[in-house]
């Protein structure tokens, strides 16, 4: 993708972005080369939804650092940011902020997110309940935050960990592995 950039005409480039190229990067963990691609995006196109979805990767590169300071800088900005208005950059910003929650460990704040996911029927969205309900163990008896979730499909699990291995989050993908077979375990009677 970034090659492909290169060879795109100037005058192509006087009109793009380059938010979409960040994004790629930090995807793929390389903090640098976003951070190199994000200051090189067009000076011409930084405003109204673009500039939203310029937020949305600002704070991504912030939660990149690594820092309990970014990412409590990249949960605060994006729970306090209204949708975009585009799917697909409601989409990112959803997810830059389950995974900003997933890496900081407050399930006090994922039990909040949830509130705004739960009733979504996006598809993609509930992969994002099933990502924060198995990592902080939202279902379980000892867990008291006075809320009583449907049982998670095992359609969606097998979904939500398919899109954790995607994304390279080992620990999650065991996490939701556990929780498909204890669902696909037949049970016995004796």
């Amino acid at each position: 993708m970034a090659r492909r950039r290169q060879q795109t005409p100037f005058f192509a480039r006087l009109f793009a972005t380059n938010l979409g190229l960040a994004a790629v990067f930090l995807a793929d963990g390389d903090r640098d080369a976003a951070v190199e691609a994000f200051s090189r995006g067009s000076p011409v196109m930084k405003w109204g939804r673009l500039q939203r979805l310029r937020d949305v990767v600002d704070v991504d590169l912030e939660r990149a650092t690594g820092t309990p300071e970014g990412l409590e800088l990249c949960i605060e900005q994006l729970r306090g940011m209204a949708p975009l208005g585009n799917r697909e950059a409601d989409l990112y910003r959803m997810h830059v902020l389950v995974k900003a929650l997933l890496e900081q460990g407050d399930p006090e704040a994922a039990v909040d997110v949830l509130g705004t996911l739960e009733p979504s029927l996006d598809e993609e969205q509930q992969l994002y309940v099933a990502w924060l309900r198995v990592w902080f163990d939202l279902d379980s008896e000892a867990v008291d935050y006075r809320h009583a979730w449907p049982a998670l499909p095992e359609g969606q699990l097998r979904m939500a960990t398919l899109l954790a291995r995607a994304h390279g989050a080992d620990k999650l993908v065991e996490k939701l592995e556990e929780r498909v077979s204890s669902i696909a375990r037949p049970h016995h009677q004796e």
